[in-house]
């Protein structure tokens, strides 16, 4: 709660419009200005900081407001894709490290006999506490009181400023939007028409075929660069240019190992082209407008690539590519 005695008006009134801002964001599904809305959260956290008091262990913030730190964090889980994956991870870690849904929590949730029973402990030691509480009829609570510490609350109060630093950095740069790059050319192409499934299922059929190539070194570097496009793909906003340009490198790296030995490394390449077939097919506005009509017309003048799956037909299982016997046979 805001302490009305030793609270400047100022600084309660900043906070009532951080407040109105943040439920602004809850309020809206989608953002139209991600920008603005990141650094609100950057004014958040640097509110939060300021209202910290380590020396006499209090954080004087209005309690609501400190009640919403879970959903902020939630809502720059799923904000911060848009920017690059070091912005996140240095949030997440620094939230983690400082402790700061455990500190921030604990003030938002406890009561204020609670808090105030905790700040005696912390100051004149447990028996006079006890005394305090018992006064009062109060209950005594439990172990929280490692998180009402001048070092904790200081620590708080650091990792809650760096926090706004390091959104205030995010809120500068330039948002480039998921599906920009195709934006020119979604009028007959848009890679949000591709099955998922279906190219993780491939990818799934890749990691197998690489895993049971000889050499460790290279399969330890083209894993890592598939798992990287599986985060990618499972990403409620896939960055679909990091997706293609990972799987053609890989192409390509499989294709120069091919090229020395192609007995170990042919189906792993017809794999990688099925799946860039499917994100090709998949794509394609018009392709997608004609499966609607599909059952009432004979597919068979259609000339799939050898070896790989047709787009239209529904994958129960990866499409395994053909062995060398199969292909001799015919």
């Amino acid at each position: 709660m805001y302490d009305g005695d030793s609270t400047p008006p100022d600084f309660v009134a900043t906070g009532e419009r951080i407040r109105v801002k943040i439920e602004d964001l809850f309020s809206k599904y989608h953002t139209t200005d991600l920008p603005r809305d990141i650094g609100a959260v950057a004014d958040y956290f640097s509110h939060v900081a300021d209202a910290i008091d380590y020396d006499r262990l209090e954080i004087r913030s209005n309690r609501v407001l400190l009640g919403y730190f879970d959903t902020v964090m939630l809502w720059l889980r799923d904000s911060l894709l848009a920017y690059p994956d070091s912005i996140g991870e240095q949030v997440f870690s620094l939230a983690q490290e400082k402790q700061l849904p455990e500190v921030i929590g604990l003030f938002a949730n406890l009561s204020e006999r609670h808090l105030s029973y905790i700040r005696r402990r912390a100051i004149y030691g447990r028996l006079p506490a006890l005394l305090y509480m018992f006064s009062r009829f109060a209950i005594v609570p439990g172990n929280d009181s490692e998180y009402v510490t001048s070092p904790k609350l200081l620590d708080a109060k650091m990792g809650l400023k760096r926090l706004s630093q390091i959104l205030r950095y995010a809120a500068s740069m330039e948002v480039v939007e998921y599906d920009e790059t195709f934006q020119a050319f979604r009028q007959h192409y848009d890679p949000n028409l591709v099955n998922k499934s279906k190219v993780l299922s491939l990818i799934h059929l890749l990691r197998v075929q690489v895993e049971a190539t000889p050499d460790e070194a290279h399969q330890k570097l083209i894993l890592s660069k598939l798992e990287s496009i599986e985060a990618e793909l499972k990403k409620s906003k896939v960055r679909w240019s990091a997706v293609f340009t990972g799987l053609i490198v890989i192409l390509g790296f499989l294709a120069d190992l091919k090229s020395v030995a192609p007995n170990v490394y042919d189906k792993s390449v017809q794999t990688v082209e099925a799946i860039l077939h499917v994100l090709k097919t998949d794509g394609m506005v018009q392709n997608s407008r004609g499966d609607l009509l599909l059952d009432h017309k004979d597919s068979s003048d259609r000339k799939p690539t050898d070896g790989i799956p047709d787009n239209n037909a529904i994958l129960t299982e990866p499409v395994r590519p053909k062995d060398d016997d199969e292909q001799d046979e015919e």
